[in-house]
């Protein structure tokens, strides 16, 4: 487990970011969707929401692995590799998030995925590949 740099987390945090999380399954055929709902719940640990989760929710719990890859608007991204750590239906975590989703787009989750951060790279144009955590 390691420290996000704060500008990710600044990043994670921004819902103008657009971010995608990206799992395999046990045969290693790969899975990415957009998900608007990530969100860093401290330096160590990311979120989403569970909307509609199908085969990445299966991949997670399968693998126990995702990536999230989030692009500011300034055209700066990094690249989050996590180790799944929960899923939460009701609890602190889930309500403060489904209440901060519900506000920004009128949709209750069904539950939150909770991940710990493993490592961080820029995949930025300025620094392809950093590796930053």
């Amino acid at each position: 487990m390691v420290d996000m740099p704060k500008e990710v987390v600044d990043a994670l945090a921004d819902f103008h970011s657009l971010k995608m999380v990206g799992t395999i399954n046990s045969s290693g055929m790969p899975n990415a969707v957009m998900i608007a709902t990530v969100f860093p719940l401290d330096q160590k640990t990311v979120c989403f929401a569970d909307l509609r989760l199908g085969k990445t929710k299966e991949n997670i719990l399968d693998t126990r692995r995702f990536t999230v890859t989030v692009l500011k608007l300034t055209l700066e991204s990094f690249q989050i590799k996590c180790t799944f750590s929960g899923y939460e239906e009701r609890g602190a975590i889930a309500d403060k998030i489904g209440e901060e989703v519900y506000t920004k787009i009128k949709l209750q989750p069904r539950g939150i995925v909770i991940g710990t951060v493993d490592e961080v790279y820029s995949t930025s144009m300025s620094n392809p590949g950093a590796k930053l955590a």
